[in-house]
């Protein structure tokens, strides 16, 4: 009732341009904060599962209209720079080699090797050590590719090269499993995004709400 009197005796059309500014901040609040909030938990997740942070930070998020703007339609966008890692352990999925080979699972050892920025793969580990890696086929687990008489590098340099002449007349080399050999991985769920993104849909209208009434 007081806010049809106000309309009455007050100025209705700078009245309706007031509450629709109001409207507009406490929408675009509660949508990026419902946004910010999802974007943090889903990077926890990450890190519970995996222990990454860089895999965490993958997690991004962008807010429309930019520049900290109001608006009756805003929007936020939460996404991950990993999409293929994301949604690979967001369900149960089987991954099979492609044309009967086996799939190569790079060993702790292996990841210790400056092969570039990609994933290290049996090819470009014979390129980096300049030696053909060793079939080793095991009836009762993953076979193996391993790269024999090769040494280890010591101190802050990690990893591993191919064997000097003289490391061999010392015996000094090592053999290193690089690679797991296996037919078919399955990985498990680990999260559920739909439970999220349908949780984080109920708290934007929450806080939207709360926004409002402040």
């Amino acid at each position: 009732m007081l806010r049809i009197e106000a309309a009455l005796t007050g100025n209705l059309t700078e009245l309706v341009a007031e509450e629709r500014a109001r409207a507009a901040r406490a929408i675009t609040a509660g949508t990026h904060e419902a946004a910010t909030a999802l974007k943090a938990r889903l990077r926890a997740m990450v890190m519970t599962a995996f222990g990454s942070q860089r895999l965490a930070n993958s997690w991004r998020g962008k807010a429309f209209p930019a520049g900290g703007k109001a608006s009756m339609g805003p929007a936020d966008l939460v996404f991950s720079k990993a999409p293929h890692i994301i949604e690979a352990f967001s369900q149960t999925t089987t991954i099979r080699g492609r044309n009967g080979f086996w799939l190569a699972i790079p060993s702790p050892e292996v990841l210790t090797m400056r092969v570039g920025n990609r994933r290290p793969t049996p090819d470009s580990v014979e390129q980096r050590l300049g030696i053909k890696l060793r079939f080793v086929y095991r009836r009762s687990g993953a076979s193996l590719l391993v790269a024999d008489k090769v040494r280890r590098h010591t101190g802050k340099r990690r990893g591993f090269a191919r064997a000097s002449a003289r490391a061999l007349k010392a015996g000094t080399t090592e053999t290193v499993v690089m690679f797991f050999l296996v037919e078919v991985v399955t990985l498990k769920k680990r999260f559920d995004l739909d439970a999220e993104y349908s949780r984080a849909a109920e708290e934007m209208v929450s806080l939207i709400l709360r926004e409002w009434a402040d």
